[in-house]
């Protein structure tokens, strides 16, 4: 949860946690999150399957998806749309995103065929500078089959630190920040791409929209396994940085009926 006044984070759920003890004793996790864990892992039976699953490359690969979703606002990087291909059809399991990760299908980092960039989503070359480019892409890229070839989080931390000391404030929105050598707002460029999207859309019975986009919620389930929960919604970036809000409970309700009432559009 973040205070979009102070800054300040707090940390509200850990579950998916694989630890050793100070007896060597291993704890396993049971459940990941199929979009979050790392390509290796997918078909992995975590309650059964021999030792070791989760290890630091795993931790490596997560902490990538992470990193680019705080920095595009939610965006997944095997987000895709289904490109109109006359004449050809794509099997149904390439339209699920953890799919696309198994097969390395990511169109922001390589050219994929039947797959492009969602048009909503911002365009990396206008945010990232080529260095941070570089390290998803060794991530993501190099590291998809090679799990030591991804990178390491001082790696990371030295690229934010960089990137955090050349940040600019956009003249026409205080809240898009971004990084200074860019020639213009990635932000205000986004934001006019969608609403040029939005007015063009007419809403028929056969509209196809994008796929995993990120205010869809993704639903948290153990991967190949035999036991049954319920669906878990993921709460959107907006709904995170309006959380403080959450604890009066008329505005739970609103806020609830509005989140649904995003989703359902």
């Amino acid at each position: 949860l973040i205070d979009e006044q102070s800054g300040f984070v707090t940390m509200v759920d850990s579950d998916s946690i694989h630890f050793k003890d100070t007896n060597g004793k291993i704890h396993r996790c049971p459940v990941a999150l199929p979009e979050i864990v790392a390509p290796e892992l997918l078909d992995v039976n975590f309650t059964s399957d021999p030792l070791p699953t989760f290890n630091q490359e795993s931790d490596y690969w997560s902490l990538a998806i992470h990193i680019f979703q705080l920095l595009t606002i939610g965006w997944h990087p095997f987000s895709a749309a289904l490109m109109r291909v006359y004449g050809k059809s794509l099997p149904s399991a390439a339209s699920v995103q953890h799919k696309r990760v198994k097969n390395c299908q990511t169109p922001f980092f390589r050219k994929i065929q039947g797959f492009e960039i969602p048009k909503q989503a911002p365009d990396i070359t206008k945010i990232f500078p080529e260095s941070t480019i570089h390290l998803f892409e060794k991530t993501f890229i190099s590291g998809h089959a090679q799990p030591s070839k991804r990178v390491l989080p001082k790696e990371w931390f030295d690229e934010l630190r960089k990137l955090s000391e050349n940040v600019k404030t956009c003249s026409k929105d205080i809240k898009h920040e971004y990084f200074g050598d860019m020639s213009e707002c990635p932000w205000c460029a986004m934001e006019r791409k969608q609403a040029k999207q939005v007015k063009g859309i007419r809403l028929t019975p056969n509209l196809t929209s994008s796929i995993s986009n990120p205010k869809v919620a993704n639903v948290r389930t153990p991967i190949k396994s035999t036991s049954t929960q319920k669906s878990r919604p993921i709460a959107t970036m907006k709904s995170l940085s309006e959380a403080a809000n959450l604890f009066d409970l008329d505005k739970l309700k609103k806020w609830s009926i509005g989140t649904f009432i995003t989703s359902l559009v």
